[in-house]
């Protein structure tokens, strides 16, 4: 549940960030009935009285022609979007995305490879990962500000009013460097969910600070990395992995369109790291798939122990992979087949 002030507050803190102005125009390719189609597209164009550029179905190529032709400035979208339209053929005259000005990508993992190629791919427009919530607030880089590195490996810097502090298992707040458990709180934020007090006063600390369920460390500038979400954590022999900085590594493969690392049910040790491609006609060996993690820079602990081929990736409309669903095939293939 929101109110209008707290919608409002949200707003404001885009706009002062990515300098909206009544003469742009806000391009949105998620559908409405999602946070990002309804809050980043439909309200804040009735909000700033700017036009909204609707597109029924996803196309790259027909999103590329809408911008252009409206000279959209802004956009929100889930990384699907915008590897799509890194992967699209440009022979037009002017870059690509020419007069989009912001790119907020979020809703799931933006690899720092894709950031990369996203760069080269549209000079013109600042890309950045977007970290936010249906229950509100978000971080993002600063246009101008933000050095390349920060872009890249973080998630950005707290939007203006929210407030973040990450904690350990005890509820006490880390220093910098140290990963703890995301809790955010600020004017932006929801102010419950409807029709379950039990599960919001769960979720909320004696200082009105709101678990996110996300796992991340903040460097000194202020600046978060997110490492996982706290209930994909693979524990591993009683070592907590994130898979979120495997999952960065393995898809900047080539061959790799989609992966999703989980972990796979062990007796001795509880589980292993194991990575599920998508789709199923890609194969990598496993030991193609250490090769290359190894060659990027992942210690051996973070090796996949496994590889595994899914026919279609589960996904949600707004692009985010299902992981509940991954865990759930992969434990009736092992049921099944033992794994490979």
């Amino acid at each position: 549940m929101h109110s209008e002030d707290g919608l409002n507050a949200f707003h404001e803190t885009i706009a002062a960030r990515f300098s909206l102005t009544p003469d742009g125009s806000i391009f949105m390719g998620s559908p409405l009935g999602h946070s990002v189609g309804a809050i980043h597209g439909a309200r804040m164009s009735l909000y700033f009285g700017v036009p909204l550029v609707l597109q029924q179905v996803w196309n790259a190529a027909a999103a590329l022609v809408l911008i252009e032709d409206n000279k959209c400035t802004f956009t929100a979208a889930a990384t699907p979007f915008l590897k799509d339209l890194v992967e699209l053929k440009h022979t037009g005259e002017n870059p690509k995305l020419n007069s989009l000005k912001h790119f907020l990508c979020g809703g799931a993992q933006v690899p720092p490879a894709l950031l990369e190629r996203a760069a080269k791919e549209f000079p013109n427009t600042f890309v950045t990962v977007l970290w936010g919530m249906t229950e509100g607030g978000y971080t993002t880089c600063i246009p101008g500000k933000s050095p390349t590195n920060k872009c890249l490996f973080t998630a950005g810097c707290a939007s203006d009013g929210l407030e973040i502090r990450l904690t350990n298992a005890a509820g006490k707040p880390v220093g910098a460097g140290v990963e703890g458990d995301l809790m955010v709180r600020g004017p932006a934020m929801f102010y419950g969910y409807y029709g379950q007090p039990d599960l919001t006063a769960a979720l909320f600390d004696a200082g009105n600070f709101f678990n996110c369920g996300d796992r991340a460390v903040m460097d000194e500038d202020g600046y978060i990395r997110i490492t996982g979400r706290s209930k994909d954590l693979i524990i591993r022999g009683g070592v907590n992995i994130s898979p979120v900085p495997i999952e960065d590594v393995l898809a900047a493969h080539p061959k790799v369109s989609s992966v999703a690392v989980v972990g796979y049910p062990d007796e001795r040790l509880g589980e292993r790291i194991c990575a599920v491609f998508s789709p199923s006609d890609i194969r990598l060996s496993l030991q193609e798939v250490t090769a290359y993690a190894s060659e990027n820079g992942l210690p051996k602990q973070h090796w996949p122990e496994f590889v595994m081929f899914i026919d279609e990736m589960p996904m949600t409309p707004a692009g985010k992979i299902r992981k509940n669903d991954v865990r759930k095939w992969l434990e009736s293939q092992t049921a099944s087949t033992g794994g490979q």
